[in-house]
């Protein structure tokens, strides 16, 4: 490569990431098989004079990857992850499972040079709402296999970043993808990250990222300098060449060693200049041998792998596969007659006898023998997963669990429900006796066709006479819960009916069930366009003093009254306990203009004593919003609902400065002013259907005979029955990291109190009021002083409410409207460069 015409050098801007075990046969490609492969689709433009680009693509990645590293390593997640972590080991290691066909992953056209110094046009080009050229088709939709470990990786992609504003990719950047997708560093698009789970107390990672360089093409000139540079170069000519540096070497790389490979500025040694690198400097890098199945040498048509055994199991261990062996073939076997032949409390013989049964799972089926087994295989186990031992009833594993003085170290169970039919009330009855498990699992094979049987399990527990204690202090991951979110299908649905599942002790355990936002719309402005090198701020301000000495004043503008969108959320099925509501609504109240899907709510700090970038516990995330249009439905007494209002504090110079920059062409969403949130948690007394037209009905169901208004989030935490003494460190907090982030009364907003307020809660009045104007929306009698919709005429060209900055349509890259003359140079290019 000729250094006089290298232009410039970047890394990928979409990555593969993979979370990876140690869970399959041995094999030419290693052990480790794939439990979740997600694409994340990267944004922005080509290269640019400030090299933004570059650096954002890296410091990118590394964001990622230390979100996923955070949440996979959380003790709060540990359960479940190791649950399905052991339905991947089963499935893999399944005789005969035959292997499925390979996939890849199509590269993308590259953007072109991108000039963000000169004609006025803006550094971020990037609009709203429009479909990029270059974006991955969305995949034909299938169950993914495994989605507690899918859910996890989706929300460390698209969850806001407190290092970074735009850190967190769109919901719809994010795609899951078959875990047959291969790997071959061959495209410019993508490179790949891997995650090794095989061990969560030594969670592993690694980034593979070749560089990409920007190379003049032939017959291309720089406008008479020797060699492009960034300030004084034109570019003009055939587009540039795009040439992958392919290194073979095959080695994945940590945090630093990829920041230094591509030289972005960060000074060496200064890791907190990058949180995110100091973060993944507590974790190992994976080695060359985790990435053997997922970037093969040459691909395999079969697994050659079949049958092998475990790893752990040792072949000969001929005494322990005796010992099991003759309990299994005989009811009246006594353990203890037996302490001659076998050392029951050797050396490792816990470990040796679950290798054993785990081994062939298949042996264990309802009996007396197989009760033995289990309890003494896992007595001293704090989580026991049985998830591989599919021929156990429901009764058989109650049996065992209230065998006396077994399993008291025992704090989670997790079960696969794929083989079970009948009823499940004594196991559940048997939970509810084992008051220190806390952590619950009911999950389906990766095999499945649909989610039903978790489904069926779950309402089974929200009909059990132990519900209510059962929902309120146990922790459930039903596997319908984490499937249906990714699916964007709504899941807590009665099974004969369709309806939303409506259960007194489900709706006590979880109470919060509608969220409805009002968000304000910012006023339409019609603006002349004009070039910003024709605008000299020293010749306006001067003309401002001017003005001032003459003693002219400036005539205060009217502000427009304020219209909103409403925005109608369920978060049922969210499956969310009041602590960690507030906890989630806390968050997305920081993160108003990003989270349009609430995955606020779906990861939330599990200790408050660790910063929330580092503690993560999963939930659901609310599926029915994705599903489509949220119905109402209705309320029942004792369920609660949060009214929020999203509203812009401005003042005439920012409205100025506003249209200045509107007229330039620079996108000016950050010259809307101050957002707060105001909001208020109402509880309803008694069922609330909706009426069929306005009328005195609406103001009845919005008043004190039909709903009370509790305040803000003390005042529920009060109602509902629980005291956490952090709340109001936490509530601080949240308002201390809203003042960092819009610094009322500095810079753009310095005419508007540094002190005014944030976060409030509503007075009764306006809760009632806001609360009352949901209801009449959702009975299709619309208020249309006060709501409105994005595709009104009046609404629909530019003026958008809060929070509808991130689009479920992946924005597009917007190329400038400057053309040079045919005689000029220019550093941004039109067509998408050359891939050599």
């Amino acid at each position: 490569m000729d250094e006089e015409s290298h232009i410039a050098t970047v890394g990928p801007r979409s990555f593969l990431f993979f979370v990876v075990a140690d869970v399959g046969p041995p094999g030419p490609g290693g052990r480790h098989r794939p439990l979740a492969v997600t694409y994340r689709q990267g944004r922005g433009h080509g290269p640019s004079r400030s090299m933004n680009t570059a650096c954002r693509r890296i410091r990118q990645v590394v964001q990622d990857v230390a979100r996923a590293v955070d949440i996979f390593s959380s003790p709060a997640n540990r359960t479940a992850i190791e649950a399905e972590r052991s339905l991947a080991a089963a499935e893999y290691r399944r005789p005969g499972r035959p292997e499925p066909a390979r996939v890849e992953v199509p590269d993308l056209p590259q953007p072109s040079l991108a000039d963000d110094m000169f004609h006025g046009k803006p550094q971020d080009v990037e609009q709203p709402g429009e479909r990029p050229p270059s974006s991955l088709p969305r995949v034909d939709e299938w169950v993914r296999e495994y989605p507690f470990i899918s859910s996890c990786l989706r929300l460390a992609l698209i969850r806001a970043d407190d290092e970074e504003e735009d850190g967190a990719a769109g919901i719809d950047d994010v795609q899951e993808r078959p875990l047959a997708t291969v790997f071959r560093e061959d495209a410019l698009e993508y490179g790949a990250v891997v995650i090794d789970v095989s061990d969560l107390d030594d969670v592993r990672y690694g980034i593979v990222g070749s560089k990409i360089h920007y190379v003049a093409a032939t017959g291309a000139g720089f406008a008479g300098t020797m060699g492009w540079d960034f300030t004084e170069s034109y570019y003009h000519g055939p587009p540039p060449r795009l040439f992958l540096d392919y290194s073979g070497s095959r080695t994945p790389l940590s945090g630093e060693a990829y920041v230094d490979n591509f030289c972005v500025g960060r000074l060496k040694g200064r890791l907190e200049e990058w949180p995110a690198l100091q973060r993944l400097e507590r974790h190992h890098v994976v080695d060359r041998q985790t990435l053997g199945y997922i970037w093969p040498t040459a691909l395999r048509t079969s697994s050659g792998g079949d049958g092998n055994p475990i790893p752990g199991v040792i072949d000969n261990d001929v005494v322990v596969q005796k010992f099991v062996s003759d309990i299994l073939s005989s009811e009246t076997f006594d353990i203890e007659a037996r302490r001659d032949t076998i050392n029951l409390h050797g050396p490792n013989f816990q470990d040796r006898l679950r290798a054993c049964l785990l081994r062939d799972p298949e042996r264990l089926r309802p009996s007396e023998a197989s009760t033995q087994l289990l309890r003494l295989a896992y007595a001293s186990c704090r989580h026991l997963d049985w998830t591989t031992y599919r021929n156990l009833s429901y009764e058989h594993i109650a049996t065992t669990l209230l065998g006396p003085a077994h399993f008291d170290n025992a704090r989670a169970l997790s079960i696969c429900v794929d083989e079970n039919n009948g009823s499940s009330a004594p196991l559940l009855e048997a939970v509810q006796q084992r008051e220190m498990i806390r952590d619950i699992c009911f999950l389906e094979g990766p095999s499945r066709t649909s989610d039903g049987k978790s489904l069926d399990i779950f309402l089974q527990v929200c009909a059990s006479p132990f519900a209510l204690d059962l929902l309120g202090s146990r922790n459930f991951f039903v596997t319908c819960a984490f499937s249906a979110p990714l699916l964007r299908h709504a899941w807590l649905r009665d099974l004969a009916t369709g309806d939303r599942v409506d259960s007194p002790a489900l709706h006590k355990a979880f109470p919060v069930q509608h969220m409805f936002v009002r968000q304000q719309f910012v006023p339409r402005e019609e603006v002349e366009p004009q070039d910003i090198m024709d605008y000299d701020q020293e010749e306006e301000e001067e003309k401002q003093r001017e003005r001032e000495k003459r003693g002219e004043v400036e005539e205060e503008e009217p502000e427009a009254d304020m219209v909103f969108r409403p925005c109608h959320f369920y978060v049922g099925d969210a499956l969310l306990k009041p602590k960690r509501f507030v906890s989630g609504f806390l968050q997305y109240c920081r993160w108003i203009l990003d989270d349009r899907h609430l995955v606020s709510f779906a990861a939330t700090p599990s200790s408050p004593s660790l910063p929330r970038s580092m503690d993560a516990q999963v939930g659901p995330i609310p599926a029915e919003n994705l599903a489509g249009e949220v119905p109402f439905g209705f309320l029942g007494p004792g369920d609660w609902v949060v009214v929020v209002s999203h509203e812009w504090r401005t003042t005439q110079r920012i409205r100025k400065e506003r249209r200045l920059h509107m007229s330039w062409g620079y996108p000016a969403d950050w010259l809307i002013g101050v957002p707060i949130v105001r909001y208020a948690f109402l509880r309803a007394t008694q069922r609330i259907v909706l009426p069929n037209s306005a009328g005195p009905e609406l103001e009845q169901l919005a008043g004190p005979d039909f709903v009370d208004v509790a305040g803000g989030v003390k005042e529920f935490l009060q109602e509902t029955g629980v005291h956490w003494k952090l709340v109001n460190e936490q509530l601080e907090e949240t308002k201390r990291l809203l003042r960092e982030r819009w610094r009322p009364g500095e810079g753009p907003a310095e005419d508007l109190p540094a002190d005014m307020k944030l976060l409030e809660v509503l007075n009764e009045a306006e809760a009632r009021i806001v609360f009352k104007d949901f209801l009449a929306d959702a009975a299709g009698v619309r208020n249309d002083a006060m709501f409105r919709s994005l595709e009104e005429s009046d609404t629909a060209g530019g003026a958008r409410p809060l929070g509808s900055q991130r689009r479920l349509e992946p924005p597009e890259v917007k190329l400038s409207g400057y053309r040079p003359l045919s005689d000029e140079g220019t550093s941004w290019l039109y067509e998408p460069p050359t891939m050599v």
